[in-house]
């Protein structure tokens, strides 16, 4: 399968799309406060300023397949890690196809051009996603209830 991945601010059409899908998968994990409102708006603020944060999303023909997105924070319980690889999604019937180990190799190179040394992340049960990456388990903890696994990854410069 063909497709791009290309910066939100190159296909903003995207954003209430991603918004929603991202939305329905992991608000059990964010605040009340973090509505589908809050997340397309912070999503519009992530195009503004294309350059950090940032998303990417893959795309074919300008319709989405998925995104992910490098950020200074994604658990409120560990300010003193960053950056975060947050928010990897692929659309259910595009799965299985590479763009989310894409998008993952996106978001490392992006950090090492932005001259992070390591980049983390948390998940739920996909740890054998990013095993197969090279990220190894930092630790595994509760978050809203959630039982999660924190993974780091040295990034090669």
């Amino acid at each position: 399968m063909q497709y791009q991945i290309s910066p939100l601010a190159d296909i903003r059409s995207a954003i209430p799309v991603l918004a929603e899908w991202q939305h329905q998968e992991w608000q059990h994990l964010n605040s009340e406060s973090y509505d589908l409102s809050a997340r397309i708006a912070d999503y519009q603020q992530i195009a503004e300023a294309n350059s950090f944060p940032v998303m990417f999303v893959a795309h074919k023909n300008g319709r989405p397949l998925g995104s992910a997105r490098l950020i200074d924070n994604d658990m409120d319980t560990h300010p003193e890690l960053n950056p975060w690889l947050a928010s990897l999604y692929v659309y259910k019937d595009y799965r299985h196809k590479g763009i989310g180990s894409a998008l993952i190799h996106q978001i490392e190179n992006t950090a090492a051009t932005l001259n992070f040394e390591t980049i983390y992340l948390f998940t739920e049960d996909k740890q054998s996603i990013y095993k197969k990456q090279a990220w190894k388990i930092l630790a595994n903890e509760t978050y809203y209830n959630e039982a999660v696994t924190i993974m780091h990854k040295h990034l090669h410069r």
